[in-house]
């Protein structure tokens, strides 16, 4: 006599293909993005400005960021040393009509001239002379007014010297690139020099002019920068 097939009980075959089902791996979890890299920081330019006192240095062709030659055209008025006004003197010999006036940031006491630590001037509106009258400002070679002849004689010792007004003073000529220096020295009689604040023997004006200025000598005259010429 046969035997009938044992049945399978079909909720243990749905458990199982539940539990298989359950048993699947989940997906990987996403990286997160890397931070972004950081952009490289551009330092903010430095605003221009006018050199300070302190640095300036006048040499045979003028200053550094005021070189004989300079049109008042070419200057930035925001940046500038000096402006030029075209009709400060009216009447003036041709060329000489106009004045330059430095920026009031150079203020200075003077034993003549222009209360500025420098003074300019020029034919029409280009610079063609720089004057020091004190020793607030360098010159070449680091010599200031105030110095002693024979700190000059050191300094430059092939200088070609032009005396002036007699022995009034001295002046010393430093040719170089762009104009020469003509370093003026007081002369030694004292009795000369006694009513002024100017040590005989001793550098009392500085410039700077271009080359194809003649030499000259300032003591015993009215050939000071600052004001309309006569």
């Amino acid at each position: 006599m046969s035997r009938a097939p044992i049945p399978v009980p079909v909720v243990g075959v749905l458990a199982a293909t539940a539990l298989l089902a359950g048993c699947t791996a989940a997906p990987p979890a996403a990286r997160p993005a890397p931070d972004p890299a950081p952009s490289a920081s551009t330092a903010p330019s430095p605003t221009p400005s006018r050199p300070a006192t302190g640095d300036l240095v006048l040499g045979p062709g003028g200053f550094a960021a005021l070189p004989l030659g300079t049109r008042a055209a070419d200057l930035d008025p925001a940046t500038a040393m000096a402006s030029f006004d075209p009709e400060a003197c009216p009447g003036a010999v041709a060329g000489y009509e106009g004045l330059w006036a430095v920026d009031p940031s150079y203020a200075a006491e003077n034993p003549f001239g222009p209360d500025t630590a420098f003074a300019v001037a020029g034919v029409d509106d280009v610079i063609t002379r720089i004057d020091l009258y004190n020793g607030d400002v360098a010159v070449e070679g680091g010599l200031r007014v105030g110095d002693a002849r024979a700190d000059v004689e050191a300094a430059y010792p092939d200088a070609e010297q032009l005396v002036h007004g007699g022995g009034v003073s001295t002046v010393y000529l430093v040719p170089g690139d762009g104009g020469v220096l003509q370093i003026e020295v007081a002369g030694d009689d004292e009795r000369y020099w006694a009513d002024s604040a100017t040590e005989p023997g001793h550098v009392f004006a500085v410039r700077a002019v271009t080359a194809d200025t003649e030499p000259y000598g300032i003591a015993g005259s009215d050939n000071v920068l600052g004001d309309c010429p006569l």
